[in-house]
């Protein structure tokens, strides 16, 4: 995998986040993270996730959300890791896989994740980065798991990415 600031730059989330002043001198470590990460494979990417979501376990729903749903779109573009009913249905379900990478996960309430819009989604993905991760093959994973995730999905919020960030500043 070859990602370079322009295909980061090309998702509109990234570019109104990496054009802001607070974030444009971090485009190319994020870069290099990604490029990382898309070296791992699948499954370590989603089983590092996994494990950062199960960490956030009633803790905090924000955090969890994050985690789990960047693990989801790895596993999304990862059909040789989906079920044959999955590969069926043409649709993978991120719950079905914890086991796979946990065998004595339990379903707890604590597991619960939220609807969050684009700027929680950036704003929350920072602050775990920022805050959270020291592991070089996590920051690897989570930075890929990020591009990959925000890569697939069509924003109609871009505002709240300046909103959230500044409420994080506060």
């Amino acid at each position: 995998m070859n990602v370079t600031a322009k295909d980061i730059l090309s998702i509109p989330a990234f570019k109104m986040v990496f054009e802001l002043k607070k974030f444009e001198h971090r485009l190319a470590h994020f870069v290099e993270w990604t490029n990382k990460g898309g070296q791992l494979s699948a499954s370590h990417v989603i089983k590092l996730l996994l494990q950062e979501y199960l960490k956030y376990r009633g803790i905090s729903m924000g955090r969890r959300t994050v985690c789990y749903d960047f693990a989801w779109a790895v596993l999304e573009i990862s059909p040789e890791l989906w079920s044959n009913d999955e590969k069926q249905s043409g649709f993978c379900i991120m719950g079905d896989h914890l086991t796979d990478y946990f065998p004595d996960y339990i379903e707890s309430p604590d597991d619960d994740v939220a609807i969050l819009n684009v700027g929680e989604y950036v704003s929350g993905a920072f602050n775990i980065l920022d805050e959270d991760i020291d592991q070089d093959d996590l920051r690897a994973a989570f930075s890929y798991a990020m591009y990959v995730f925000m890569n697939s999905q069509d924003w109609d919020d871009l505002d709240s990415i300046e909103v959230c960030l500044e409420e994080n500043d506060a």
